[in-house]
């Protein structure tokens, strides 16, 4: 009895061995990461849209495409994020109340490298308006559940491509010291009856060692307004926020009728940089049919 009841306590120290080190090795693997930054500040109750500059210290990490937004009185409306230059843009309809907002976010599977800590460096309320000092930021990078295909060896190698594209382009031999200018925004604008019908384009120069004269134009100027048509870029301030709104006259019709239509935003300087983009714009009878 003595000889079965040893036994018995050894198989059961082994299984509880077994467990404990089955839930380290979980522990260590980590599938992916999740942002949170929390703005404060009455400065918040006077906009509609947030322009979020970020960075790593500690390590490297590339935020991934998606971010949500939550503030008390306001609705998100459109949300954007630029990896290679680390901002987030997020616009919203309403007002908010109690001068707070939370957006959270992913960091992309296989790029983090070291321990990074995430920082915001600038926070620009709509119409480029500095507000860094007028409010204050909490950023935190909390890791999700973890599984076992994302953090297999091969996953770094896919999130390295869409990195190294947009960042090889302006380095690139031959072009060094060309100006260039690049317009970032959203891909689609779904308009909606009884709001504001708008989103957000973000115009970068870069090797603007003189100031130069920008101009913005459309594709179809009864489509879409822009605001600033025309603005100055330089070294030292060389980005700039355009608003595209859309007349509540072609909203109506849009909806109405189920239409849908591409909208070609340019841009062109003085100094010879220039892009455009393409944004589709469409009702919520056009996406059905």
């Amino acid at each position: 009895m003595k000889k079965l009841a040893l036994i018995t306590n050894l198989l059961f120290m082994l299984v509880i061995s077994l467990c404990f080190f089955a839930t380290k090795a979980n522990a260590q693997s980590i599938s992916s990461d999740i942002f949170t930054i929390t703005i404060n500040g009455a400065a918040l109750n006077a906009t509609n849209g947030l322009n979020i500059t970020v960075s790593f210290t500690g390590g490297t990490a590339e935020l991934d495409k998606g971010v949500s937004f939550k503030a008390n009185g306001a609705a998100q409306l459109l949300t954007d994020i630029n990896s290679a230059t680390k901002l987030i843009t997020v616009v919203w309809t309403g007002a908010v109340t109690d001068g707070k907002a939370t957006i959270t976010g992913k960091i992309k599977a296989g790029s983090k490298t070291g321990n990074p800590t995430l920082s915001v460096v600038k926070v620009e309320a709509a119409g480029g308006k500095d507000i860094t000092t007028s409010v204050t930021s909490q950023a935190t990078i909390s890791s999700s559940t973890p599984t076992p295909t994302p953090s297999a060896t091969p996953s770094p190698i896919p999130s390295a491509t869409p990195s190294a594209t947009p960042l090889a382009t302006p380095s690139a031999t031959p072009d060094k010291n060309k100006p260039g200018l690049t317009l970032k925004g959203p891909d689609n604008l779904l308009l909606t009856s009884g709001r504001l019908n708008f989103f957000k384009l973000t115009a970068t120069g870069a090797n603007f060692t003189t100031t130069s004269k920008c101009t913005i134009s459309v594709s179809d100027d009864t489509l879409a307004k822009v605001k600033p048509s025309s603005f100055l870029l330089n070294q030292s301030r060389n980005k700039k926020i355009i608003l595209v709104r859309i007349p509540s006259l072609t909203v109506a019709e849009f909806i109405r009728d189920g239409l849908e239509d591409v909208l070609t935003v340019s841009a062109s300087c003085t100094n010879g940089a220039e892009d455009e983009i393409d944004v589709v714009i469409s009702s919520g009878a056009s996406s059905g049919k």
